[in-house]
């Protein structure tokens, strides 16, 4: 009877670690060139989403969350929008 106690353990054990990794997902390491934004706020202001390009100078307004540029586009720099319902980060070509 222990036996099978230390069976059904060591299952249960197994599903929940495989419940866990499922819920975890692939584990990424937080290093050097794998940042979404830099920051810069000495000695001058300026933030860059380096997955789309978006510059601005406004590092207050970013943090509050606003991500849309306020200029129009180039054809160089991609339209963002942000949807703070969802928090979803819609980047945009200008030939769309």
């Amino acid at each position: 009877m222990t036996i099978l106690r230390s069976r059904l353990a060591a299952l249960q054990l197994e599903q929940h670690a495989e419940k866990v990794s499922e819920l975890k997902g692939p584990n990424e390491q937080a290093a050097w060139g794998n940042q979404i934004r830099s920051y810069v706020l000495h000695p001058y202001k300026q933030v860059k989403d380096l997955r789309t390009g978006y510059t601005s100078t406004d590092p207050e307004d970013v943090l509050a969350g606003n991500l849309t540029p306020s200029s129009p586009p180039t054809s160089t720099t991609p339209l963002v929008t942000y949807d703070k319902d969802f928090g979803v980060l819609h980047v945009y070509s200008s030939t769309d």
